[in-house]
């Protein structure tokens, strides 16, 4: 039986925009949280279980998450879309939502894309645009052509720390037609479960 298959975009970007010959400086002033250093597994790698055997999860490892540049990105991401199905799932957290969407407000693929689905992305940042200015990530005001997706969910918590919660809306606008869950309680959704997600991927039915 011919499975459904699921791209996950990770996020990334924790020095993006950063010059390589300022970063020594940058790492050495750098908070460390202990908590996120204790490797664990979350809800993107749980995703090859929690669909269960219908589906085919694919994890593409994208070039320097840390210091990512949108070309290299792009680059690896149009040899991925050479290679899967004709009908596809499309997910992204944090920076591979925002990758997401930049490539397709950009692109007219020829692969149906069933569903993409985009959490905590940032569109542009606040206050931090020119991270991705640097980095060349930044997303353009026409994203109609997103709307080619069959279905495309948005999630964002309202107590995130990472990505602001008025991220989201500028999303809402641009795309009224998407699906929006707001949910509390989640921060950046680093966490092990993420029901919701599941129950909307499988809603879309299988192949």
């Amino acid at each position: 039986m011919q499975k459904q298959q699921v791209i996950v975009v990770h996020g990334g970007g924790s020095y993006a925009g950063i010059p390589r010959e300022t970063l020594v400086e940058e790492l050495k002033n750098k908070e460390i949280d202990l908590e996120r250093l204790r490797r664990k597994e979350d809800w993107k790698a749980e995703l090859r279980f929690t669909l269960g055997d219908a589906y085919d999860v694919l994890y593409p490892t994208m070039p320097n998450r840390d210091l990512p540049l949108y070309a290299e990105w792009e680059a690896l991401f149009d040899r991925v879309l050479d290679v899967v199905d004709t009908n596809i799932i499309l997910v992204g957290h944090s920076l591979g939502g925002m990758f997401l969407m930049k490539y397709f407000s950009e692109h007219t693929v020829q692969k149906k894309v069933k569903g993409l689905f985009s959490v905590s992305a940032p569109y542009n940042g606040e206050g931090d645009r020119w991270r991705f200015e640097k980095s060349n990530f930044i997303v353009g005001d026409d994203l109609s052509n997103i709307q080619r997706a069959d279905s495309v969910f948005l999630y964002h918590s309202h107590d995130d720390r990472v990505v602001p919660f008025s991220e989201l809306e500028k999303y809402k606008e641009k795309l009224p037609d998407a699906v929006v869950r707001e949910l509390d309680g989640r921060g950046h959704f680093n966490t092990k479960e993420f029901p919701e997600i599941v129950e909307d991927i499988r809603g879309l039915g299988g192949l």
